[in-house]
């Protein structure tokens, strides 16, 4: 299979498509600009509504087995074939269970584990920071620019990636304070890797000291390695000294892996290339190859202290 164009791009039946999206879709963030609309897919390919083959460079952040692909069609079609849901919080369900069981043997960390099921990335990374407000009794959080982590009002606060993804929100945004992260490409504070001694580190420390009480922090969020930030890999000192400065003033970690979870970085998990160990992971995206499915898998002592302090409808899977 290879790129086969029919017709120049974008060609007539996607322009119709996009005529429609523009009047009906709410602005977003849709690419009206794209070359194609997609019809069907197998592997890297898909054929749009014109006839063009062309690749797919975006999805696979998602369907990370390449579309179509026929062990999870199969998975999928005798899923279909049984039952397609039940109301999470009304019934047990076995593959619920069974994966819930799978997440806490994969993800990094020797101890008891527990998951929360939703639907998306900014849904888990809502329910880290319930579990860490909650568990901890403390209300501030601290990320960091460049993070991305949702568009829901929770984890809104703690995305720092672009100024528009804010605007006119702030009011909303609480309790969330975000300090930059060791991006040394393009140092903040114009250093260098070889000579800065991890300078970002002790920002942090500053800030404890200034602005935001250590005792009144519930946790640190992070991406192991930053997506819409601008792909920013830190050293791998600096997020062991995160940990280790968090775990020095009683601060949990929550991992955010929605992008890097699920083998991207050649691990499991991006934070086992980092050789940390997160309180809190989230995932999503990957997990489910496309399907809406995330998760928040967290130490088991962290859980909620009453039925009904968080729940939801469907839970991320049937």
């Amino acid at each position: 299979m290879s790129i086969d164009l029919k017709v120049k791009l974008p060609g007539p039946k996607v322009m119709e498509i996009v005529e429609k999206e523009r009047k009906y879709l709410a602005k977003g963030t849709k690419s009206w600009e794209t070359p194609g609309g997609p019809l069907r897919a197998e592997g890297p390919y898909f054929w749009d509504e014109d006839g063009n083959v062309l690749l797919d460079w975006t999805n696979p952040m998602v369907v990370i087995l390449g579309h179509s692909h026929p062990k999870w069609v199969a998975g999928m079609r005798e899923q279909l074939e049984n039952l397609v849901y039940f109301n999470s919080p009304d019934f047990v369900n076995r593959l619920q269970a069974e994966t819930a069981e799978l997440l806490t043997k994969l993800t990094p960390g020797n101890w008891e584990k527990k998951v929360f099921f939703s639907n998306s990335g900014t849904e888990a990374n809502e329910a880290a920071l319930k579990v860490a407000r909650i568990s901890t009794g403390k209300n501030l959080v601290i990320g960091f620019i460049g993070g991305f982590h949702g568009r829901t009002m929770g984890s809104l606060a703690l995305t720092a990636s672009k100024a528009v993804q804010r605007k006119k929100y702030t009011q909303y945004l609480n309790n969330a304070y975000s300090i930059p992260y060791a991006y040394c490409y393009r140092c903040w504070y114009k250093m260098k890797r070889e000579t800065c001694g991890l300078y970002c580190l002790e920002v942090l420390e500053k800030y404890f000291k200034t602005v935001l009480p250590p005792d009144d922090v519930a946790a640190i969020i992070y991406e192991p390695i930053q997506g819409e930030g601008g792909y920013v890999v830190p050293p791998k000192e600096f997020i062991q000294g995160l940990h280790e400065i968090a775990k020095k003033y009683g601060i949990l970690t929550i991992a955010d892996e929605v992008q890097t979870g699920f083998g991207k970085t050649g691990y499991w998990f991006a934070t086992e290339y980092f050789g940390v160990q997160p309180d809190i992971i989230t995932v999503a995206k990957g997990l489910a190859n496309g399907m809406p499915a995330a998760a928040t898998v967290f130490r088991a002592e962290l859980d909620f202290p009453e039925e009904g302090m968080h729940s939801n409808t469907f839970g991320g899977l049937v």
